[in-house]
């Protein structure tokens, strides 16, 4: 498992990766809003992409029913991934399944297979008929 210190530095770099992603109100350029989060996070930024200790951390876009969407970011090795939702970070832990993926911090669960997927808030589905949109920019 992770030293408490370990799981800042891996908390800072999805959030950064999250950043990446999100449509900001600003006028700053793709590129100084990925400038700052790499300097927020400690980490160089390539190609809309943060170097993770295990590799490159990837962002998903996913749009739902009901004009929904959130942002899910993992990183290769390490078993735990973000999902934003608007304004909310939740650091989740990834879970044994037979088929598909589920990450889960016991409130809030992601469930995907192939580009589907949907997000539960105590056994309830809050987001459905999730399809991966792409990558952020």
């Amino acid at each position: 498992m992770f030293q408490s210190n370990q799981i800042s530095k891996y908390a800072s770099l999805v959030i950064a990766a999250g950043l990446l992603g999100t449509v900001a109100c600003s006028s700053d350029s793709v590129e100084e809003q990925a400038d700052a989060a790499a300097e927020a996070a400690e980490a160089p930024v390539s190609m809309g992409q943060v170097q993770a200790p295990h590799g490159e951390v990837s962002s998903m876009m996913y749009e739902c029913a009901d004009d929904k969407s959130f942002m899910f970011t993992i990183a290769p090795g390490v078993a735990q991934a973000a999902l934003r939702m608007g304004d909310e970070v939740y650091q989740l832990d990834q879970q044994e399944v037979a088929s598909g993926v589920e990450f889960s911090d016991g409130s809030i669960t992601f469930r995907g297979k192939g580009p589907e997927a949907f997000v539960e808030k105590d056994g309830e589905q809050i987001f459905t008929d999730c399809k991966a949109a792409g990558h952020p920019q």
